[in-house]
């Protein structure tokens, strides 16, 4: 009798969970806290490797850039404007020759390379909805659903109607 092989969690095995992983209920209408559990240990394994290869893209980048602005420190010995892009539109600015380089230290922010899982951002969103704290229209919006603004729309219209119903209704018992 052959034994049934064992799952091995591999680097290239890990992946963020699906939607369909996460559980919210069964069917009678209990929570399903197993499920939840299940897709919380999958993130959290997950998102491991995800912060690991943050940091070493952050790291790589610091030394080029700390390469790039040494040469530049090096070769531009002249006064020259440098073009760049903001807001859509290109810009200059001013490169004054180092004498020193030496003396300057580059700085890279290290908060744009913390990588982000997108399954753990829409939980948070889904959190903050449960809580009241996030519009319908945003919600949508963030877990990516078709026509949200329009879908959006008619919730509110929805609701609207709702309102003015039960105001409409007798007030007390009869």
């Amino acid at each position: 009798m052959a034994k049934p092989l064992r799952n091995a969690i591999t680097p290239a095995a890990v992946k963020p969970p699906t939607a369909s992983t996460v559980v919210v209920g069964n069917s009678d209408g209990a929570p399903a806290a197993a499920g939840i559990e299940l897709a919380e240990t999958e993130i959290s394994q997950s998102m491991g490797l995800t912060r690991l290869k943050g940091r070493l893209l952050y790291q790589s980048v610091q030394k080029a850039v700390e390469m790039i602005f040494a040469r530049m420190a090096q070769f531009y010995t002249t006064p020259r404007h440098l073009p760049y892009i903001e807001g859509g539109k290109w810009q200059t600015v001013k490169w004054q020759p180092i004498a020193t380089p030496e003396t300057y230290a580059v700085h890279v922010d290290d908060s744009t390379f913390q990588v982000k899982s997108k399954t753990m951002m829409q939980r948070i969103h889904l959190a903050l909805a449960k809580m009241n704290k996030m519009p319908t229209g945003r919600l949508l919006k963030a877990l990516d659903i078709p026509d949200a603004e329009k879908i959006a729309e008619e919730l509110k219209q929805e609701l609207q109607l709702m309102a003015m119903a039960r105001a409409k209704q007798p007030k007390g018992r009869k």
